[in-house]
């Protein structure tokens, strides 16, 4: 049975969508299955078959979460996200930091939008390739369904997979990558 992590979980609904695999929900919220943050992840190395961002990739820096994802999957372990907004340039990822942290502050949750970090596609990039993790699919599109497609003149957003390379293989193929 593949062992995978839905990391931002939230309440942990994605298990239900997966019923032949063992699904370990990590959030911030007290309502996932680990209580845990994505940029330091209470997990061993190399334990998981698959790990997968839901709508929650952008809730920290690439080059601080990806890293991390690398270190506890197995060598051909699946790196997944889906439906986390891109901006393709500066200032609309600051005008997005911006209407993200007015949201949380009328929620009564001001603190929040310090987890707020609108993906760059270029870095997003980098940060894959850096973990040693070969991307496989990389799309930026703008969805006609799921969460930014239903938000009028939304961002588009990311689906990407990517696998991890063997170690001491970066991206391009070559040897000596030291793995964290």
């Amino acid at each position: 049975m593949p062992v995978i992590a839905d990391i931002g979980s939230g309440g942990g609904w994605l298990a239900d969508y997966l019923p032949g695999a063992r699904v370990v929900s990590i959030d911030l919220q007290p309502s996932a299955e680990i209580r845990g943050d994505m940029r330091s992840l209470p997990l061993t190395r190399s334990s998981l078959d698959a790990v997968i961002y839901v709508a929650s990739l952008h809730y920290a820096e690439p080059d601080e979460t990806i890293p991390e994802a690398a270190r506890v999957l197995v060598e051909g372990g699946l790196f997944i996200a889906i439906d986390s907004p891109v901006y393709p340039d500066v200032a609309s990822r600051d005008m997005a930091a911006e209407r993200s942290a007015a949201y949380y502050r009328r929620r009564g949750y001001p603190d929040l939008a310090a987890h707020y970090h609108p993906l760059d596609q270029a870095a997003l990039r980098s940060a894959l390739a850096a973990a040693a993790l070969g991307i496989e699919q990389f799309e930026v599109t703008r969805p006609s369904r799921g969460l930014w497609g239903r938000v009028r003149n939304g961002p588009p957003s990311c689906f990407v997979i990517a696998r991890r390379l063997p170690y001491g293989i970066d991206g391009t193929g070559r040897r000596g990558l030291r793995v964290p």
